[in-house]
């Protein structure tokens, strides 16, 4: 009998390739999360909760960077009622701006090197904050038509990298 037995070589399905292959572990991954979906689709349903499919599909999809952003503006919106801090920038006087200092009040009051604002500044009278290298401290604006915008305590704006309109007191809700 042993005889009568077909002798196969050990390579001989080498080249061969089944007409049907199973992909064992993402069928049992389908059928899990079936299983899930249904199990929680009765949940849902139980419980009275309706789930738009569409809506369900639109948030899915939603652009999560597109609510990183909204939530962003939202942020900054919120905070253009508290006051923020203003870097002082300056930059070199222009020759037109020289000429009219030298009009108004002559060759001393014009140098070389001068220069200007060029951010936005406080005004006359207006209590503000600053910020030095060595900290915030309260201080008022000055303006001398002669000598320009000054501070009542410190003097002039040389090393005050920012300034600050104080905020509003506060007030108890309902309080008027």
């Amino acid at each position: 009998m042993d005889n009568n037995k077909l002798k196969l070589p050990d390579d001989w399905a080498k080249d061969y390739e089944s007409p049907v292959t199973l992909q064992i572990r993402k069928i049992a991954e389908q059928i899990e999360e079936q299983r899930e979906n249904q199990i929680t689709a009765t949940i849902f349903e139980q419980m009275g909760v309706n789930i738009d499919k569409d809506e369900l599909k639109r948030a899915l999809a939603y652009d999560r960077d597109q609510y990183r952003r909204g939530y962003e503006d939202g942020w900054r919106a919120r905070s253009k009622d508290v006051p923020q801090w203003i870097p002082i920038r300056m930059r070199p006087m222009t020759e037109e701006e020289k000429t009219k200092l030298f009009i108004k009040y002559g060759q001393d009051a014009v140098y070389e090197d001068m220069k200007v604002f060029d951010s936005p500044m406080p005004e006359d009278g207006q209590e503000i904050l600053i910020s030095t290298p060595w900290g915030v401290s309260k201080d008022v604006v000055e303006f001398d038509d002669y000598e320009g915008i000054g501070l009542e305590e410190r003097g002039d704006f040389d090393n005050v990298l920012a300034w600050m309109p104080l905020p509003e007191p506060y007030k108890e809700e309902g309080a008027e």
